[in-house]
């Protein structure tokens, strides 16, 4: 994949030399105005002057008929290069300066998706856009995500939805936290969907005859089946996790609700992103704290995010869901005194 970026950035050097107006370039200089480049985007340096004759031989066979014709200039020992038409360019925009600016950070919004397959071509066309800035060719992200770039499992996720959009049935083998053996699964995938900076995929397994939620981090590997596919015709997933926060839905879930009692420090926080859609304030206190509601299933990820909270937020109702987290604090409290 670095050679993929590399070459995007040759590319867009060699263009800026090859239409300067006031110097030819020889494939020496060439290549040490593509390092510099490549330099400055923390990438290694070409290191063969072949490398740059075949990008050039490159860009004339594929712009040759719009203009891209690359001449030769002979001087003495040295041979020199540029376009026929020193107008010529193969990033020659139609855009104003603020919709290329804007297309710019919408590349880096999708830049989120590095290093997965198929995905590749972002780079080349992020370059393309990086060359018609006038203020600089390497303009910075303004954007950033809170994304685990290492996490495991995420070179499935193509594969996966390729699957998906496909309608391939899948061999699954998979080894969840909770178990010493690893298991393998006949699967008809359905839906991707990321909580946490984790990716799942919910898909149908064929032993079973139900949907699971499989973590891709849990993913020991995944082989192709050449099986007929199971379509899913019951399940709409724009309205399947309404009801919960997080990915598990328990099957014949029952929506619960939950009062809670959020301090005055935190419910600003809560109030501009609410723990789920249905939260609403049920009544404020003279401190400031707050009283709130949500309708939601219990599941393993609702505790987690309670407790995520520590003591701004305190579950009031139900009392068994009150219970099980107040149990998950008491045996907190005796990890930590095993370490006074």
């Amino acid at each position: 994949m670095a050679n993929l970026k590399n070459a995007a950035i040759r590319e867009m050097v060699i263009d800026q030399c090859l239409r300067n107006k006031r110097r030819k370039y020889s494939t020496k200089d060439l290549m040490e105005a593509c390092n510099k480049a490549l330099a400055q985007e923390g990438y290694e340096e070409v290191t063969s002057l072949n490398t740059i004759r075949s990008d050039m031989r490159a860009i004339e066979q594929r712009w040759i008929a719009y203009g891209g014709k690359i001449k030769e200039e002979i001087q003495g020992r040295n041979k020199f290069y540029y376009y026929e038409n020193p107008d010529f360019s193969i990033f020659k925009p139609e855009l104003t300066q603020d919709d290329l600016n804007k297309l710019n950070q919408t590349l880096l919004v999708l830049s989120r998706f590095s290093g997965l397959p198929q995905f590749e071509w972002i780079y080349e066309l992020n370059a393309r856009f990086k060359s018609t800035f006038m203020a600089s060719p390497y303009t910075k992200s303004i954007i950033d995500f809170d994304d685990n770039i290492d996490v495991e499992g995420k070179q499935y996720i193509s594969v996966l939805f390729d699957a998906i959009v496909n309608k391939s049935v899948l061999s699954i083998r998979y080894k969840p936290f909770s178990h010493n053996d690893e298991k393998i699964y006949t699967v008809h995938p359905y839906y991707l969907k990321e909580y946490n900076n984790r990716w799942f995929l919910l898909g149908l397994d064929e032993g079973y005859g139900k949907l699971i939620t499989f973590a891709l981090d849990r993913i020991l590997s995944i082989s192709f089946l050449n099986c007929k596919y199971i379509e899913n015709e019951s399940i709409d997933f724009n309205e399947y996790f309404e009801d919960v926060i997080g990915v598990t839905v328990k099957p014949n879930h029952e929506v619960r609700k939950l009062k809670l009692w959020v301090s005055a420090e935190q419910y600003p926080y809560l109030k501009t992103k609410p723990l789920h859609g249905t939260q609403k304030l049920l009544e404020e206190k003279d401190d400031g704290s707050r009283i709130i509601q949500i309708e939601v299933c219990e599941n393993y990820e609702l505790i987690q995010t309670l407790l995520s909270f520590g003591e701004k937020v305190v579950l009031l109702e139900p009392i068994d869901i009150k219970k099980k987290i107040q149990e998950r604090i008491r045996l907190a409290e005796e990890n930590y005194n095993m370490f006074k």
